[in-house]
């Protein structure tokens, strides 16, 4: 079964952090394969600490707990 995308514009190569499409800084890229195939599907933003902390995201220490009812 093969299944065809109709809007390319859906495809994002950037990480989606804190509401922003962003690059890795370091422009490092990670193969998003088909297990099935070994085909590259796409490279996405290989993104890590300085891209989240520099959006502002809280970290493990301004996460919820575990089992915590966030709204």
């Amino acid at each position: 079964m093969t299944l065809t995308l109709n809007d390319s514009s859906l495809i994002k190569s950037q990480s989606f952090i804190d509401g922003h499409w962003v690059h890795a800084d370091s422009g490092e890229t990670l193969a998003v394969t088909n297990p099935a195939t070994n085909e590259t599907l796409i490279e996405v933003a290989k993104c890590g600490t300085a891209e989240t902390t520099r959006q502002g995201l809280p970290g493990p220490h301004g996460a919820p707990p575990a089992g915590a009812r966030v709204p």
